[in-house]
């Protein structure tokens, strides 16, 4: 691949117009949406760093799960529909991310060892 396909993607930026149309409604999820899709984008890239270490391969497995699982979430609900199911695909990647930043955090990388993915 060349460089440019390793370029971070600019984040999701709104119009005033569309601001306000979110504040009279008081619906923001296109907003949440494109933001959703932003970071979903941004852990596919992080996904390529390549690895230095043999915690690498962990936290790339944990941070796909996320990207894979945020990419689904955006197919699945792009018309409103699945909400149960977007919740419970919600908290996986929740849990995926805490996982991330708890090892991230740890000073005893034993952790990565015992960790269940």
């Amino acid at each position: 691949m060349s460089e440019s396909n390793f370029a971070i993607p600019d984040s999701p930026e709104f119009t005033e117009a569309q601001m306000e149309r979110c504040r009279e409604t008081g619906d923001y999820m296109p907003i949440v949406f494109e933001w959703y899709k932003f970071v979903g984008m941004l852990a596919i890239l992080l996904g390529h760093i390549m690895p230095e270490s043999q915690h690498y391969y962990v936290l790339m497995g944990l941070l796909n799960r996320c990207a894979r699982l945020i990419l689904s979430n955006v197919a699945l609900s792009h018309k409103g529909k699945f909400g149960e199911t977007t919740a419970i695909v919600d908290r996986c990647i929740f849990e995926a991310a805490l996982k991330i930043i708890w090892l991230c955090f740890k000073k005893d990388r034993e952790e990565f060892g015992q960790l269940s993915v």
